[in-house]
């Protein structure tokens, strides 16, 4: 028997072999083993167990991972990215910050390579601090009004994350859209927190997602200095120029209020028997309804009053310096007054200097008269800011008619 079964040995291995890979052979052929690959993202899982220790993840490398594997070619045609999972296991950090990523596939599929290998994470604690929260307006409201200071509430949020973009954020903000208002204006805004370069931190939380803004829109107005002071400085005495170093100022108030406001009077000076020049400083604050706030220009003006001494000037009119007017035609005017006009004006010495025949300019009209004589006023031409003492005497005139 055993010869039986030794004779020819060699040639019934090699049929064996040969029978093996025949079979192989058709077999592959008609379901040849074929690669694949995948771009994965990979899942995480018990990241828990790193952040309940108030730690921040960087992932580094490997949230996405190439794989390469092979099958059946039945199999692999069938397959689709949902039916390969990677994925890490946060819990199995090593102390270099490395996590194998491991590889869920089908039965009959076979893991050729994987691309990279593990993630690589960085730790970093988790900080909350304080910050108060800054606002910037957006627009402009209506013509001839002004918004005031917010109100934020709250006005200081706390915010959280990883410590290094905690550290990147230099203020909380919320933009306030106020263009065209002419009223208050309540809104909610979110606050956005922001590097230097002003670009919105996005890896940070806080602990309240809006807050409430109020901002006070009033009117503003520009309303005219006017000194409205009674002259009542000591006898011989007049104020002769008031100077204000600011004309008008821009105030802010309600509308209500404003609306029957057009200008700051200055009335409060006291000059009772004052004989010297005079510089005072007044508030107009104090003298501005309530509610109505100085916005822009000087809150306290320097008012410079100038006082002159009143003196007396002596002007005698000679008949022949008289001009007179509207003679009628054929009629001969002559003035019977042989003694000059003797005249006193009083005035500050300024004034005074202007008066002389040619301003006074003196004259009598014969309009309207008959010939005979005539008692008729003398009409003079007086320089303002100055008084005259004494009343001119009638002209007497002869008036002739002419043959």
């Amino acid at each position: 028997m055993i010869k039986k079964i030794t004779n020819r040995l060699s040639w019934k291995i090699i049929s064996v072999v040969a029978a093996f890979f025949l079979w192989l052979l058709v077999v592959n052929y008609d379901d040849p083993i074929i690669p694949k690959s995948y771009d994965l993202e990979v899942v995480k899982i018990n990241a828990s167990a790193i952040t309940t220790q108030n730690k921040a993840i960087e992932y580094l490398e490997g949230e996405t991972v190439s794989v390469s594997i092979r099958g059946k070619k039945k199999i692999v045609d069938r397959l689709t990215k949902d039916d390969i999972r990677a994925y890490v296991d946060l819990s199995k950090v090593s102390i270099t910050g490395a996590i194998d990523i491991e590889i869920d596939v089908p039965d009959g599929i076979q893991i050729v390579q994987k691309r990279p290998t593990d993630m690589k994470i960085a730790l970093e604690d988790i900080i909350s601090v304080q910050k108060e929260v800054q606002y910037y307006f957006d627009g402009e409201p209506s013509e001839s009004y002004v918004a005031l200071e917010p109100a934020i509430t709250p006005s200081i949020i706390q915010i959280t994350g990883p410590e290094s973009q905690v550290n990147l954020v230099t203020s909380v903000v919320v933009p306030i859209n106020i263009k065209g208002v002419n009223k208050d204006v309540t809104l909610f805004a979110t606050p956005q927190a922001m590097d230097k370069e002003n670009n919105v931190v996005t890896t940070i939380v806080a602990n309240v997602d809006r807050v409430q803004v109020a901002v006070p829109i009033l009117r503003k107005k520009t309303l005219p200095i006017i000194f409205e002071q009674i002259d009542n400085v000591a006898p011989g005495y007049r104020l002769t120029e008031v100077k204000i170093n600011v004309n008008d100022v821009t105030v802010m108030g309600k509308d209500e209020i404003l609306s029957g406001v057009e200008s700051i009077i200055i009335n409060n000076i006291n000059l009772e028997g004052q004989t010297e020049d005079l510089t005072v400083q007044v508030s107009l604050e104090e003298l501005l309804a309530p509610n109505i706030t100085i916005m822009s220009g000087e809150k306290i003006v320097t008012i410079t009053l100038s006082i002159d001494k009143l003196e007396e000037k002596v002007i005698s009119i000679e008949p022949n310096d008289i001009s007179v007017i509207n003679v009628q035609p054929d009629y001969t005017a002559a003035i019977i007054n042989t003694t000059p006009i003797v005249l006193t004006f009083r005035g500050t010495k300024a004034d005074l200097d202007k008066i002389s025949i040619v301003s006074l300019n003196p004259s009598i009209s014969l309009s309207g008269l008959g010939a005979g004589v005539s008692d008729l006023k003398l009409n003079l031409t007086l320089v303002p800011n100055t008084e005259m003492i004494t009343a001119p005497t009638l002209i007497k005139v002869n008036l002739v008619k002419e043959d």
